[in-house]
């Protein structure tokens, strides 16, 4: 058998052996003439910026490291594990792969019977080698002309979904934003060429007559070298032989750029899942804070409890006896909402249920039908059926607004006014992973 291909086409026909015709394989599906997500990302500053985003908030999420068999309601910094391996410049990793790529792998570095740490591994250097019906089973990593395997057991394999297949590489953010990167690179190329070349517009120069091949060779000549770039901006041309110049590109305010940048910045940023309102510069505080919980909300907190939590817990925790907990709601926007949302329920309770109630207009049966809604729609248990009117704000809005020790009475919430001023005096959340158990980690046998 011939150890030789014939690799064709629109570049041409040439023999390459059969190494570089893998790699001439790998190239045809994931080459993109220099517009592919990761070369979007160095050039493109929204790209960048949402990707960026992403990663740097979930990897200072906190979190702790529990055993299996510990309920969720029992965590407390008594029962953590002390997991030696940092794990936040890790999940930044994770997640900057999984927007660009939609796959990332961390592979268990050992010692002995003991895992020592995690390695990134570039994912572009890996893919999956051999699977079956319950997943990858072996991994490829090609560096080169070096090629190393993998079990799947030293292999964290991280990836997104992808309708069209079970195994490889998922669909990511950045090949969903990569034709508005496109767009905004073109435009940004467009824009730098034509202040480079003095910001002269497209023009064709015509003559009434003919013109001979060597004069128009001359002129086309004298033309560049007198008008050419930015440092002949001030040249002045003298036309000769009777020409004239035409304009024939649109002017530059026709062209709409702003508009054009904003539509594709917008679109950037919504196939990275974040509110368009978080690239504007005029949106206010408040706006600000609804635009960060909303982000939180809506895509990272959904990364964690569906890809990373699972994945980790599955291929790395679980197998130890462990698991992750992530703690979102440690985090400053989704605590400043939390306040927020605890003390416009207390204010609400406190004062027009209780004065409905103490007014007769309200029984003491639709007051704790109407204030239990309110609290399951803020995420906290009902009313205890020992609480009565009387006492004005249910004990757990008093321990929501409490725990952020902002410094108010038990009664400091129903003012509206209290609301706005408790989250500014409010205390800084912990933004730190918590502290550490007693406990180490080995790898089971």
């Amino acid at each position: 058998m011939s150890e030789y291909k014939i690799a064709g086409g629109v570049l041409g026909t040439k023999a390459v052996t059969l190494g570089q015709f893998d790699e001439f394989l790998d190239w045809l599906i994931d080459g993109s003439g220099g517009s592919d997500p990761q070369d979007l990302y160095k050039c493109v500053a929204w790209s960048f910026w949402a990707a960026n985003l992403r990663a740097n908030n979930i990897a200072k999420v906190p979190y702790a490291v529990y055993p299996i068999e510990m309920p969720e309601d029992e965590e407390d910094e008594d029962n953590q594990i002390e997991w030696p391996i940092d794990m936040r410049p890790l999940l930044w990793y994770v997640e900057m792969w999984l927007c660009l790529k939609g796959a990332a792998y961390l592979y268990k570095e050992r010692a002995g019977n003991m895992l020592s740490d995690l390695m990134v591994l570039n994912a572009n250097s890996m893919k999956v080698k051999a699977w079956d019906r319950t997943g990858p089973t072996l991994f490829e990593q090609k560096i080169g002309t070096q090629v190393q395997l993998f079990p799947a057991e030293d292999i964290v394999y991280f990836r997104t979904f992808n309708s069209k297949d079970d195994i490889h590489e998922g669909v990511h953010s950045g090949q969903v934003a990569i034709e508005s990167g496109k767009l905004i690179k073109n435009a940004n190329l467009w824009a730098s060429g034509f202040f480079e070349n003095g910001a002269i517009p497209s023009i064709i120069l015509e003559a009434e007559g003919q013109i001979k091949d060597s004069d128009r060779k001359e002129i086309k000549k004298v033309w560049k070298r007198a008008l050419g770039g930015i440092r002949n901006v001030w040249e002045v041309m003298v036309l000769r032989k009777g020409l004239n110049a035409k304009v024939i590109s649109p002017p530059i305010g026709d062209l709409a750029m702003p508009d054009l940048e904003r539509t594709k910045r917008d679109q950037i940023l919504a196939a990275h899942m974040i509110p368009p309102g978080l690239g504007e510069t005029k949106t206010n505080r408040s706006e600000r804070e609804m635009l960060e919980y909303e982000l939180w909300d809506q895509a990272l907190i959904p990364r964690l409890e569906v890809h990373l939590g699972p994945t980790l817990d599955k291929q790395l925790f679980n197998p130890l006896g462990l698991r992750i907990s992530f703690k979102p709601n440690q985090v400053e926007a989704i605590q400043r909402m939390e306040i927020a949302k605890a003390e416009s329920a207390a204010f609400y309770v406190s004062g027009v249920m209780s004065t409905a109630y103490d007014d007769n207009v309200i029984s003491v049966d639709e007051y704790r039908r109407v204030v239990n809604t309110v609290l399951v729609m803020g995420d906290m248990p009902k009313l205890d059926e020992s609480f009565t009117p009387e006492e004005r704000t249910p004990p757990q809005l008093l321990q929501a607004n409490n725990s952020q020790d902002n410094g108010n009475d038990d009664e400091g919430m129903g003012n509206p006014g209290d609301v706005a001023e408790n989250i500014e005096n409010r205390a800084a959340p912990k933004a730190l992973a918590p502290e550490w158990g007693r406990h180490r980690v080995s790898l089971q046998n």
